[in-house]
């Protein structure tokens, strides 16, 4: 039973090493708040740069492939930059902060590049959930439903997760957890009669993920990032699933 019991913690063990930075842009998510025409070169380029910043983070074991992609986002950010960093979409004009926006993510694709080339894989993880962030905040004064906010945040609050575990920030875990238990409920009172059903999964993921916290004692132990995997795969699922309905 002891050797069992080892077996399965190091199983889950190897699971939260190695696994893929899953919020890494949700695609689904900015297909969601973009929309999908494919005449809005804007949101386009945005689901393009969130899918290959996603191949980046999915392809991290395999050196190769990860430059291959990596150097595939690099091109298409060179296009996004030179269309949109001084022509934003019309919503975005008055967005104050649009220009500092977009170098803040050439500077942390730039940092993930020459991560990969030295092989510090570790600093890569975080790298590219931030660059996830900053790719959705260039949505912030696009015009949206409070649906599609809340979806947002919610995403974010993913982002924290990723974080809060690689610097074992516990407080800040602790914090986020609250904020997207609220964010959550938020979601389900506003989502469309016939989406409800597609919101249980996640619903359940954050009860157990909310349940496991308090069995540790609040702490970052092995199994309560399993469970914030767990939770963070359902969201992904949902975003898909929500994808699928709206069309």
């Amino acid at each position: 039973m002891q050797n069992v019991r080892f077996f399965s913690m190091a199983f889950l063990f190897a699971i939260l090493l190695f696994a893929a930075p899953i919020s890494a842009c949700d695609v689904n998510l900015v297909s969601l708040i973009t929309g999908e025409n494919p005449n809005d070169a804007f949101s386009q380029m945005i689901i393009k740069l969130a899918s290959e910043t996603r191949s980046v983070g999915q392809a991290l074991p395999t050196p190769d492939l990860a430059a291959q992609n990596m150097k595939q986002l690099m091109k298409t950010w060179v296009e996004f930059d030179n269309r949109f960093s001084q022509t934003p979409p019309e919503w975005g004009k008055g967005d104050t902060d649009w220009s500092k926006k977009i170098k803040s993510i050439a500077d942390f694709i730039g940092r993930i590049e020459s991560d990969l080339r030295a092989g510090k894989n570790e600093n890569i993880h975080s790298d590219i959930l931030s660059l996830s962030e900053r790719i959705f905040k260039l949505l912030d004064a696009m015009p949206m439903s409070e649906q599609q906010r809340v979806l947002i945040r919610i995403f974010y609050h993913f982002v924290k997760f990723s974080e809060a575990r690689e610097t074992s920030d516990g407080s800040k875990f602790s914090e986020n957890l609250k904020e997207l238990v609220t964010d959550f409920s938020s979601f389900q009172k506003i989502v469309a009669t016939d989406s409800v059903s597609l919101t249980k999964d996640l619903e359940f993921e954050i009860s157990q993920l909310t349940q496991m916290y308090k069995m540790e004692g609040a702490s970052l132990t092995v199994k309560v990032q399993s469970r914030y995997l767990a939770a963070e795969t359902s969201f992904k699922k949902m975003t898909e699933n929500l994808r699928k309905n709206s069309k």
